[in-house]
């Protein structure tokens, strides 16, 4: 029997692992608002990276907004950053993240706020870094 590669089929198959994925999301959401409903204290039971719900919800979420820049980099039309740009991006985004955390965090530790900042502003650089690397010239 041959094998048939339909591209349409692909992009279907592909679909319904996005939908399914959505549906699993939508399910541990639906699980953490029934879970910060019965409890009274909303951060430190349910929105804590203790809760396993809540650690899978966000590294799904996490995973899937990363992943996801493969397909959309490459359809952009967009040219390509210069090293300037992109360094003035990574400041503020550093900049943006170590306030929040310093600002968050009940004991203010300023090193652990800008490690913090450090990682957020990595991260976000190399997110933009790889859709500049599929742009045009």
């Amino acid at each position: 029997m041959k094998q048939v590669n339909d591209e349409r089929l692909k992009i279907e198959y592909l679909k319904s692992i996005k939908q399914a994925f959505l549906v699993e999301n939508l399910v541990l959401l639906i699980f953490l608002v029934v879970q910060a409903y019965d409890s009274k204290s909303i951060f430190d039971s349910v929105l804590s990276f203790n809760n396993p719900l809540y650690s899978v919800f966000m590294i799904g979420m996490i995973s899937f907004g990363i992943l996801s820049q493969k397909v959309t980099a490459a359809m952009d039309d967009k040219p390509k950053m210069g090293k300037i740009k992109l360094f003035v991006i990574f400041l503020i985004t550093f900049v943006i993240a170590n306030l929040f955390f310093y600002v968050v965090m009940i004991p203010r530790n300023a090193f652990i706020s800008t490690v913090c900042g450090l990682f957020i502003a990595l991260v976000v650089i190399g997110v933009i870094l790889f859709n500049n690397h599929y742009r045009d010239i």
